[in-house]
């Protein structure tokens, strides 16, 4: 058979050719990873390559013996609680309590932590607010910090993250967030504030905390 000319000229004046393997090194698969975390939740946490981390197992409680974990209490502003449940002992060890369920772990590019998921999906709401510079009103995404009063504004529209520092917003209606608006926080929206004015002015309380709830709060997150 006739040698194909331009294959061997190729090979020729491509030395770096000769010594190329042909099965190409794939790279490292990611693999199962397990580390103890303080928080959100002191246990141990495992990464699962493409699905991310999820605490597995809390550190066991020295002052009360607890079995197990069940279901996240999220109504807590700065983080979830676990409640104990009964568990096969073989899913205890001497410090840490496996959970029934793993739980995912959502990372906060606003407080720059990590959170469990259902903390994280708890602090996310959607509303309407109005451009001060053209008047236009438009769809916007807030996060709830972990005063459990104060929100900043950190999506748009489009639902892309926007980047800090962040003015404070405050919501102005019920508690599911289904009635309600986003307006800019005021001072007397802040109950450490109100309190502390309540404490250091008790002769002028009301006049007080009325014309400073008025003021916008100069606060801003970082």
């Amino acid at each position: 058979m006739t040698p194909n000319l331009f294959l061997a000229t190729q090979t020729l004046f491509s030395p770096h050719k000769w010594f190329k393997s042909s099965k190409q090194a794939r790279p490292a698969r990611p693999v199962r990873t397990t580390e103890h975390w303080d928080s959100p939740v002191p246990g141990i946490y495992e990464y699962i390559p493409g699905r991310g981390w999820y605490l597995v197992a809390t550190d066991k409680d020295p002052s009360a013996p607890v079995t197990a974990a069940a279901p996240l209490d999220t109504k807590s502003p700065t983080t979830a609680t676990i409640h104990a449940a009964p568990a096969p002992d073989d899913e205890k060890t001497a410090d840490t309590v496996k959970l029934a369920q793993p739980i995912p772990v959502k990372y906060s590019k606003v407080l720059k932590k990590h959170l469990l998921a259902p903390d994280y999906i708890s602090r996310k709401r959607h509303g309407r607010i109005k451009d001060e510079s053209n008047g236009r009103v438009s769809e916007a995404g807030f996060f709830r910090l972990d005063d459990g009063v104060a929100w900043v504004h950190c999506w748009d529209q489009h639902g892309e993250f926007i980047p800090g520092p962040y003015q404070l917003w405050f919501w102005d209606g019920d508690a599911d967030g289904k009635v309600g608006r986003f307006r800019h926080m005021r001072k007397g929206d802040d109950p450490e504030y109100v309190h502390s004015q309540a404490n250091s002015r008790a002769g002028s309380r009301e006049n007080s905390t009325h014309r400073k709830s008025m003021d916008s709060r100069s606060t801003r997150f970082r």
